[in-house]
């Protein structure tokens, strides 16, 4: 019986042995295939990814890592660093164990509008013509206030005041030209030059926007590229414009 016990003892020691000389002789396989040749880090996924998210994202939650591996299995176009592509969203799916490449990133701007709405904020899209727009100088990443008259106003006077202020601008964009529109193009202003721009503001900034642009008159104020303060006004009426 004890020499069973012990042929059994023996047996299992003898495969504990041999799984640890395995485990170190690929451990010492990996490293004399790695030594004398040159590493270079890459970003690979940590596991498989859908498309749609950016490179800062992705690094955040950890699904892209950045790893070194000999130059020999460096794919083309491999991303070395993050740096420079901060802005970039994935435009394909990447598989776990993955390199990721330029081939596989887009700018924000060819991913569709929605990658460039802000968190918590939506995107409105007003019509401006030449006057109320600025003069057409409007771009992409400008700050605006916005600037409504309702007639009647509270207590059934004709006010205006600035409704909203530090707006971002997100889209600007020529709509048919000629086209006579509801909305921030009204009363005698002609449609000619009529252009689309789009902001980003928060749901309940969107409704104040929408109600003044159905019910009463609107124009954009451009800001200094510098000025994100916010200013208390009382608005103005017929009997305190003069005073």
């Amino acid at each position: 019986m004890k020499s069973r016990f012990m042929i059994v003892l023996i047996s299992l020691i003898l495969a504990a042995g041999a799984t640890v000389g395995a485990a170190y002789y690929i451990a010492q396989l990996r490293a004399s295939l790695v030594q004398g040749q040159e590493l270079v880090e890459v970003v690979v996924a940590k596991k498989s990814i859908d498309a749609g998210l950016t490179v800062v994202e992705l690094f955040a939650s950890g699904a892209l890592v950045s790893e070194k591996i000999p130059r020999q299995y460096v794919a083309d176009g491999a991303i070395t660093s993050i740096k420079g592509h901060t802005e970039r969203v994935l435009g394909s799916d990447l598989g776990k164990g993955e390199q990721l490449t330029r081939a596989k990133l887009k700018r924000v701007d060819e991913s569709g509008l929605a990658y460039r709405v802000p968190e918590g904020k939506i995107a409105v899209a007003i019509a401006v013509d030449e006057v109320t727009g600025v003069g057409g100088a409007l771009r992409p990443g400008d700050r605006i206030d916005v600037i409504a008259t309702l007639s009647p106003g509270p207590g059934d006077i004709d006010t205006t005041r600035v409704m909203l202020q530090n707006v971002e601008i997100l889209v600007t964009s020529d709509s048919g030209a000629g086209e006579q529109g509801d909305g921030f193009v009204k009363g005698q202003q002609s449609g000619v030059g009529k252009k689309t721009v789009t902001v980003a503001v928060t749901p309940a900034h969107a409704e104040k926007l929408v109600f003044a642009a159905e019910k009463g008159h609107v124009w954009l104020g451009l800001r200094h590229v510098a000025n994100d303060a916010y200013e208390q006004t009382a608005g103005q009426t017929v009997q305190s414009v003069f005073e």
